[in-house]
């Protein structure tokens, strides 16, 4: 997945596996921790600036990497993501329908089915979860035991749980961190995509889109074109 572009590919799948597709589901984790490879987006060299910079690699996922940073205080950008039209893919689907804190424990949960109709109608569902993980700077505290006031950095993260078989693995990670100047915001982004088909470029623009409706809400303008 990217949420936001990965079934630019799927029609030509379609024709090809017409039949084949059914429904799997995966084990959502309990927590939030960050996946092993979180660390490779703070590694990407960003300048300060209300900008995304981009790396990615292949191995049998598709990996994208996002650095960022956006000129609000971490509590801003926080509550911003508190809509989840800020972060759900809208490019590339035709419905996108949202149970909203559909679980318990966490600041911000909400699932979304997607349905894509081109060839065959594709369907997933993602869950999001997301918490403030540090209060203040160097307050390491436990997800779900924090607070939105005045939050140091905080996660969010999501996994397909549910639906097509044309796409195996689909998760991700934004992360929300305090700079030194704390009215500036650095974001860090991984996605994962394992399907038949890996568009390397749509998982980035499904990324870069995440990060223009963040930029674009903490500032209040009006919702980006898609990438």
């Amino acid at each position: 997945m990217d949420r936001n572009g990965l079934l630019g590919a799927l029609a030509l799948l379609a024709v090809l596996a017409a039949g084949c597709q059914h429904d799997v589901a995966t084990l959502f984790p309990p927590g939030l921790e960050p996946f092993d490879d979180d660390a490779m987006a703070g590694a990407v060299d960003a300048p300060v600036a209300e900008a995304l910079v981009m790396t990615d690699t292949t191995d049998s996922l598709v990996r994208v990497y996002g650095h960022g940073y956006v000129f609000v205080p971490v509590a801003t950008a926080w509550q911003a993501a508190q809509d989840p039209h800020t972060l759900i893919a809208r490019c590339r689907t035709n419905a996108q329908a949202i149970t909203p804190n559909d679980e318990t424990g966490y600041d911000l949960d909400f699932l979304v089915h997607y349905t894509v109709n081109d060839v065959l109608t594709i369907e997933w569902d993602d869950q999001y979860r997301g918490d403030v993980i540090a209060v203040g700077v160097g307050s390491a505290q436990m997800p779900g035991s924090g607070s939105a006031d005045e939050p140091s950095r905080t996660i969010i993260k999501h996994q397909k749980t549910g639906g097509s078989s044309f796409i195996t693995t689909s998760e991700g990670t934004t992360q929300m961190l305090a700079n030194a100047d704390d009215s500036v915001t650095e974001l860090q982004f991984v996605e994962h995509l394992g399907a038949l088909q890996q568009p390397v470029d749509q998982v980035r623009a499904g990324m870069q889109d995440e990060f223009d409706r963040l930029l674009a809400t903490v500032h209040g303008d009006a919702t980006p074109a898609c990438p």
